[in-house]
């Protein structure tokens, strides 16, 4: 069980993240009202203000963390509340919801596992360390996969790695580095969590033991067909669908405006009217008391997503099926397939957690 001085941590400094703010939010009133979360939303409106402080759960910052930058903000963040006595941080990106009490799904943690999240498609695998080396780290261990920082679970046992990775994200170099598209950056600059991988992989880390939420099993990595695969959703019919479900990459549904043109625009709303995200996130309109204009995203669906929606009865897993099986012969007929591309085996625990 998670200890009374446990928190929830999450940070976003857009102010046009919002309402995804507010549903992870309201997602954690409604499956973990025990819970405490510290949210830092430096550009909170009054109306946002009012409505978390009706949630008594809910701690609300609108100061500017010294050192943070965008997404580059989680050690910060995470520093901040063990300093202030948090033995136990779980961190939760905004375009994360839940589907239920994640505690209840998880084994029993020891206070020096690390909990991360499994990359759904952009984890290229570890096989020679490639960030670490990057970061003219010695290698201690290969990962599997890169590391996704949407989820994490720390404890004071992980300060040092904490206090390393706000090092290496306020250095100069990768400073600059992040002012440039991020298809242009070096794979271990990409982002925060590509140098939480490097840091993990590294010698002086290596003995950190690791638990993984493994896409599909622990966590719903929504990016798309190939982020929720068939497998995936026969799997969840049955056995239940995971506590978290995470809105990965860009095509995010609350952002319907910002599609593409043509038929490739067609096509990412109907994966975003499709996502599972969307789906639970229906659940909580009145809840989140959306402003104008806030929550249309929720409604505004294609000719073919309403189809979608009436042969999935309502099931999540089942609506968005077709599209899964879809990219999946896709995937089979593609001339990587034929040729035996790897796709890498899924994670598992580096230690027991």
């Amino acid at each position: 069980m998670t200890p009374a001085s446990a928190v929830v941590c999450v940070t976003e400094s857009r102010a046009d993240e919002a309402v995804a703010l507010k549903l992870l939010i309201a997602s954690l009133a409604e499956h973990c009202p025990d819970l405490p979360v510290a949210a830092w939303f430096p550009p909170a409106t009054d109306s946002f203000a009012q409505w978390t402080a009706a949630l008594p759960q809910v701690t609300l910052h609108t100061e500017v963390i010294p050192g943070a930058s965008g997404w580059n903000s989680k050690p910060h963040a995470l520093l901040l509340l063990l300093e202030a006595g948090a033995d136990e941080i779980w961190w939760m990106d905004s375009d994360v919801i839940l589907t239920s009490d994640f505690r209840r799904k998880l084994p029993s943690l020891r206070r020096e596992t690390l909990v991360v999240a499994q990359e759904a498609v952009y984890g290229r695998p570890e096989d020679d360390g490639l960030r670490a080396v990057g970061w003219s780290l010695e290698v201690g261990r290969i990962l599997d996969e890169a590391v996704n920082t949407c989820v994490l679970r720390v404890t004071k046992a992980h300060q040092e790695l904490l206090a390393e990775w706000k090092l290496m994200l306020e250095s100069p170099e990768y400073v600059a580095t992040q002012a440039r598209p991020w298809y242009e950056r070096p794979t271990h600059f990409i982002g925060d969590q590509d140098v939480l991988t490097a840091l993990l992989s590294s010698r002086r880390f290596a003995d950190v033991p690791m638990m993984w939420l493994r896409r599909g099993r622990e966590i719903i990595q929504y990016f798309g067909p190939s982020g929720y695969t068939t497998a995936d959703r026969l799997r969840h019919l049955t056995g239940g669908v995971p506590a978290f479900v995470h809105e990965q990459g860009g095509n995010k549904p609350w952002r319907a405006q910002s599609r593409r043109p043509g038929p490739r625009g067609v096509f990412d709303r109907l994966l975003a009217d499709a996502s599972p995200y969307t789906l639970y996130a229906e659940h909580y309109r009145d809840v989140i008391q959306a402003e104008a204009g806030e929550a249309d995203w929720m409604d505004n669906r294609t000719f073919a997503a309403r189809l979608l929606r009436a042969a999935g009865l309502g099931s999540v897993p089942l609506t968005g099926l077709p599209l899964a099986l879809a990219h999946s012969v896709r995937s089979v007929l593609s001339p990587a397939s034929r040729a035996g591309a790897k796709s890498g085996p899924a994670p598992t625990s580096v230690a027991p957690p």
